[in-house]
C-alpha cells in the first residue's frame, strides 16, 4: 500500500504557483484516498492558505470561475479541465442540518481537514506527494473501515446526508463502518427525515448506492434507512427484493430500482409513482425506464412456448408506444426485461430466446415496402387502410422477402373472394405451430371488415 502519492505535472504547476506566491497548497480528499486504495484518480481538488481574492490574483492570466467564492472555492480552467482550489476553512453551525450557516477562512491545514466527514477523506498531500494524515485515514484504509472524523454524532448532526455517504463509501470500497460511527448512524438516522434533505441530494447519493444491488439494500435495511427513504415498502416486498437482487447481481441502476419497486407497483401504483417522483435529478428518461421495466414483465407462457408470431405480437402490444415515444436504447431495454422476467418467474431464460426477442423487435420495427398509399391504390379508404396494413405486416412477419407485387396480389385475391381465406392459405404454407396459427387467424379475422 502506497504512502506517497503521485501528482500530475499540470496539478504540480498549480501547486507550485501558489507556493511561489508564499501560500501553502496541497491536493486533498478523494485524489489522495483513491491513490492509497489503488484506484484511478479522475479529479484533483486543491486546498490552500490563499484567500479567494488571492487565488484569483495568482491565476489572473487564466480563466477562473467564482461561483463558489462565498465558500472559499475558485474554479480554475486549464486545457479544458477544471480544478477547484479552496481556501483552508472551518465551518459554523449547521442550523438546517444541510449546510453551514457560515464558513471561516483559516491558515491551518489541520483545521481544514478536521471539518471533513470521514478519515479516509481527511488526508492531503504536498507537491512531493508526501501525505498529511492527522486523523489516521491511511490506517482506516488498511483496516477497511469507514470512520467519521472526531465525533461521529457531530458529523451526522451537521449534515445527515453523510449517513448515505458512509454507505456509499462502504459499498464502493467493500469497507465496514467503524463501531462508533455505526452506532451514531443508528441513533442519528432519523435526521435524514427531520432535516428535510432535498430529494435531489438523496437521489444523487442513492444513484451510487443502488448499483450495489442486494448488498446495498441489506445495508440500508440494517440501519433502518430503507424504511425512511421508502416508508411504504413492506417486509414481504423487501424479502422479494433481496431474493431477486441476489440472483441478478447487476450494477444497472435502473434495473435495480425496477426490482426494488416491482412488488410495490403491483400492490399500489400511487405509492410507486411517489417513489419515482422522489428520484429527482435522474431525468424523465431514467424514471420512465424504471417504470417500464418494473411493469412490462414477459409472460411465462410466451417464454415457455415460443412461437415467432406470438412473440412479435406481444412485443408490439408491449413496446409499440414505448418505441415511438422514447429514445431508449431498446436493445438494452430488451436485455433488462429478460433479466427481470427470469428472476420473477424463477427460471433460466436461454440465450436463444433472448436472440429471438431481439430479432422479433427488429422485425416489428422494420419498415414495410408497402404503406397506406398502396392500400388506397387498391381501393381501400378510411379505417380499412389500417386493416390492410395490418394484414401486410402479419405477412411480413412470416416472410420478410415478399416484394410489393406479392403484397398487392395477396390482397387482390382476397378482394376477388371477398374474404381472407386466401391469406390464411398463404400463411398455412409457411411453417407455423398451431398456437401461432390461432393468433394469426384471430388477427386476420379482425381485418375481414375491409373486404365486406
Amino acid at each position: 500500500m502506497s504512502y506517497q502519492v503521485s501528482i500530475p505535472e499540470i496539478v504540480k504547476s498549480i501547486l507550485q504557483k501558489l507556493l511561489d506566491n508564499g501560500y501553502e497548497a496541497y491536493i486533498v480528499g478523494g485524489s489522495v484516498r483513491d491513490q492509497i486504495i489503488g484506484r484511478i484518480v479522475h479529479d484533483y481538488d486543491i486546498t490552500t492558505s490563499a484567500l479567494p481574492n488571492q487565488i484569483k490574483a495568482v491565476f489572473k492570466k487564466y480563466k477562473v470561475m467564482s461561483f463558489g467564492e462565498k465558500h472559499g472555492t475558485i474554479s480554475l480552467y486549464i486545457k479544458k479541465q477544471m480544478y477547484e482550489i479552496t481556501t483552508f476553512r472551518t465551518e459554523g453551525k449547521y442550523t438546517d442540518g444541510r449546510r453551514p450557516d457560515e464558513v471561516f477562512f483559516v491558515n491551518d491545514l489541520r483545521s481544514d481537514l478536521a471539518r471533513r466527514d470521514f478519515t479516509i477523506n481527511a488526508m492531503a498531500a504536498d507537491i512531493n506527494g508526501m501525505i498529511i494524515d492527522p486523523f489516521n485515514g491511511k490506517k482506516d484504509i488498511q483496516n477497511k473501515l469507514i470512520r467519521a472524523v472526531r465525533d461521529p454524532n457531530e458529523r451526522f448532526t451537521e449534515d445527515s446526508l453523510r449517513i448515505l455517504r458512509a454507505f456509499r463509501f462502504a459499498l464502493r470500497y467493500g469497507f465496514e463502518i467503524e463501531k462508533n460511527t455505526s452506532n451514531a448512524i443508528i441513533s442519528q438516522n432519523y435526521l435524514i427525515d427531520e432535516h428535510e434533505i432535498s430529494a435531489e441530494r438523496i437521489a444523487t447519493e442513492m444513484k451510487e448506492i443502488i448499483i450495489y444491488g442486494a448488498t446495498a439494500i441489506r445495508l440500508l435495511e440494517k440501519y433502518g434507512t430503507l424504511q425512511l427513504l421508502f416508508p411504504n415498502i413492506t417486509q414481504y416486498e423487501y424479502s422479494n427484493t433481496i431474493d431477486y437482487l441476489d440472483r441478478i447481481k447487476s450494477p444497472n441502476m435502473e434495473l435495480n430500482y425496477a426490482i426494488l419497486f416491482h412488488k410495490t407497483l403491483m400492490r399500489d401504483k400511487s405509492v410507486f409513482k411517489k417513489y419515482l417522483s422522489n428520484l429527482t435529478g435522474y431525468g424523465n428518461y431514467a424514471k420512465q425506464y424504471i417504470e417500464l421495466i418494473s411493469s412490462k414483465i414477459i409472460p411465462l407462457d410466451i417464454i415457455k412456448n415460443t412461437g415467432k408470431i406470438r412473440l412479435i405480437i406481444w412485443l408490439e402490444k408491449t413496446l409499440n408506444k414505448i418505441y415511438k415515444k422514447n429514445s431508449f436504447n431498446m436493445q438494452k431495454y430488451i436485455d433488462d426485461i429478460v433479466q427481470i422476467a427470469s428472476i420473477i418467474h424463477k427460471i433460466h431464460i436461454s440465450d436463444k430466446f433472448t436472440d429471438e426477442l431481439h430479432q422479433s423487435f427488429n422485425l416489428f420495427t422494420s419498415k414495410l415496402v408497402v404503406d397506406g398509399d398502396d392500400a388506397k391504390k387498391l381501393g381501400f379508404r378510411g379505417k380499412n387502410i389500417s386493416h390492410i396494413i395490418r394484414i401486410w405486416r402479419l405477412l411480413f412477419y412470416q416472410n420478410k422477402l415478399l416484394q410489393k407485387e406479392d403484397y398487392y396480389k395477396i390482397i387482390e385475391d382476397s378482394i376477388n373472394n371477398r374474404d381472407i381465406d386466401s391469406i390464411k392459405n398463404k400463411l398455412t404454407i409457411i411453417e407455423m405451430d398451431n398456437e401461432d396459427k390461432k393468433v394469426v387467424y384471430s388477427e386476420l379475422d379482425r381485418c375481414v371488415i375491409a373486404f365486406s
